[in-house]
């Protein structure tokens, strides 16, 4: 059997598994790439080599980081002093929390800002008698807002940098997502006021927030500790260290350095650094970074790319094309998780890029990177989102409402004008 055969046979395999509910995202990246390795469209030490990328690393030291913020207590009293700064009015209220989420999810990610200012928004919503319905809407799209500045703010950036990795290509320096998610930032926010607060939470019963999880706000220090400073003054420097960019401090060198600060002055243990690492987003980049070497080597990237030429024209502006990858990325990912979805595309869009004398495919992956994220029309699309609908009391038109007039246009309209701008 040709390699082209068997690459796609593992990639039909492993999309059918993607999509499946109840097979796990990890087990299945790790298949992929062992699949490879298996049939020897690979070699072992490429699939291992994938674990200990630069990528890799750099989502270790940083996810370390964000660890200490949260151990020391850094994160909750960041987001308790600037909830200091909220008065009793539930205009005022939702505008504080969303702004304390954007300014926490760029370093902790935007699934645990969300953890981290859930028992703060109970505790305000007690005190001032304010629905659930009417705030926690606005902590969701501040804590995504906000996961859009910075490389460690959500796994996909992470798993489609791990793929250009793979493909020989730089991955996305820190700030880099920013160009994307700094306009999104300023559309989706005026949006969230206007039509979000008069159209989308707009006539759902008072939801009253859990009274046991809002007296954990109590546990949030009150005091900025030394452990706190020490940790700020290492993201601090390990930000810089990533702005300079020094060829001899690349950022997993700067994120490692940050993160062994942190464990040599005791604002973490190797234990809580160890709980602190989400590794199944590691090991789901290690293994997709194999997938993505196998469909390439195979040369079955290269079918999928000729044939989807073959239709629209070799000649095609690129344009379309970053239409199309957002919009496939977009339909996929409302069935599998967001992470399964960029990195099945990432590796036809690189593919794509070369096919057409592309000097770097950044563009189409990032297309296809925002267009995993681009629109959730369900929890199925999401799962997280099950607990921002179980918080506020929200039902399933709610999803589709905040997709289809905020989300799906904001991102579309974002690809369409920036990534021209940036990378073509």
């Amino acid at each position: 059997m040709s390699p082209i055969a068997i690459a796609a046979i593992i990639m039909v395999a492993t999309v059918v598994c993607f999509f499946h509910p109840k097979i796990p995202n990890v087990p299945v990246a790790i298949a992929a790439g062992l699949a490879f390795v298996v049939t020897g469209i690979i070699t072992p030490a490429v699939m291992f080599n994938s674990f200990t990328s630069s990528t890799c690393i750099l989502m270790i030291g940083m996810m370390t980081i964000g660890g200490a913020m949260f151990r020391t207590g850094l994160a909750g009293w960041i987001g308790k002093t600037l909830m200091r700064l909220t008065g009793t009015t539930t205009g005022r209220i939702q505008l504080a929390i969303f702004l304390t989420t954007v300014v926490i999810a760029p370093f902790t990610s935007g699934t645990a800002c969300m953890m981290i200012m859930y028992p703060l928004v109970c505790s305000i919503a007690m005190t001032t008698k304010t629905s659930m319905a009417d705030i926690v809407y606005f902590q969701q799209m501040g804590s995504k807002v906000g996961s859009g500045f910075t490389f460690t703010g959500m796994g996909m950036i992470g798993t489609s940098a791990a793929i250009l990795e793979a493909s020989g290509y730089r991955i996305w320096s820190f700030f880099e997502i920013s160009w994307w998610g700094l306009p999104a930032a300023i559309l989706t926010t005026l949006l969230v006021f206007t039509i979000g607060k008069r159209y989308i939470i707009k006539g759902y019963p008072f939801k009253e927030p859990d009274a046991a999880v809002a007296a954990e706000s109590n546990d949030l220090p009150n005091k900025f500790t030394l452990q706190m400073g020490l940790v700020a003054i290492f993201l601090v420097l390990t930000l810089v260290g990533f702005i300079v960019n020094n060829p001899k401090f690349p950022p997993n060198v700067c994120a490692t350095l940050g993160a062994l600060a942190c464990l040599f002055t005791g604002c973490l243990s190797p234990k809580q650094m160890y709980q602190a690492v989400n590794w199944d987003i590691v090991i789901l980049i290690g293994g997709m970074s194999a997938f993505s070497r196998g469909i390439e080597t195979s040369g079955f990237g290269k079918l999928i790319a000729d044939s989807i030429l073959n239709v629209t024209g070799p000649q095609v502006s690129p344009l379309v094309i970053l239409f199309i990858l957002f919009i496939v990325t977009v339909f996929i990912t409302q069935f599998m998780s967001d992470n399964g979805s960029v990195a099945l595309m990432a590796p036809i869009a690189i593919m794509l890029a070369k096919a057409q004398g592309l000097a770097s495919p950044h563009a189409y992956v990032m297309a296809c990177l925002i267009g995993c994220m681009g629109a959730h029309f369900s929890i199925m699309a999401s799962p997280s989102m099950a607990f921002t609908q179980g918080l506020g009391g929200y039902s399933n038109k709610y999803f589709v409402k905040q997709a289809l007039f905020i989300e799906l246009p904001v991102n579309l309209l974002v690809t369409m004008v920036m990534i021209p701008l940036v990378y073509l």
